[in-house]
């Protein structure tokens, strides 16, 4: 519900969320590429890899529809990242907890991360090649790999987020 809510509350042109649900990832996939009608999708939940969900990757890519999909949530992977994570056809999202002052005034953003195997995940890729767009990026600093894709590509707020409507503020761990 998380990607929904943020969607609704940054996206002020939007004209519709569609969800898919069921029981089998191939279907589900498949599915949305067929109906070709999102061209941003998102999911949060990590599963195995076919090969037909390798060509449903690359029909999304082919067709102009971008996958968001969640890094993970159970910290850095100590080896290989969790599939669909790290599959070179889909943008990786981790996760941030983000602080604000007085007014909501923006103080600092960091790594979700509450300790104990629960935070956002992160890693490198056993088997996919360092992107284009990660080429030429220092990563000594975070023992990141100038070979193999680093994960996760980009990361917004997950942690402590504020709905706010005109009744009330609720405050929602996810």
């Amino acid at each position: 519900s998380l990607d929904i809510e943020m969607v609704v509350s940054m996206a002020t042109n939007l004209t519709d969320v569609i969800v898919y649900e069921g029981t089998d990832g191939d279907d589900i996939l498949s599915q949305m590429a067929s109906d070709d009608l999102a061209q941003q999708m998102s999911t949060s939940w990590t599963f195995a890899i076919d090969s037909t969900m390798v060509q449903t990757y690359q029909e999304f890519d082919a067709q102009g529809q971008q996958m968001f999909q969640a890094s993970g949530d159970t910290d850095a992977y100590p080896g290989a990242p969790d599939p669909p994570t790290d599959m070179p056809y889909l943008t990786s999202v981790g996760g941030t907890t983000l602080s604000t002052g007085a007014n909501g005034a923006y103080l600092s953003e960091v790594v979700w991360n509450w300790g104990g195997g629960t935070g956002s995940s992160g890693g490198i890729s056993a088997s996919h090649k360092i992107p284009t767009w990660q080429i030429g990026i220092d990563m000594s600093q975070n023992q990141g790999s100038t070979v193999y894709r680093n994960i996760p590509d980009v990361a917004m707020i997950s942690d402590e987020v504020l709905e706010i409507d005109r009744k009330s503020v609720v405050r929602e761990r996810v």
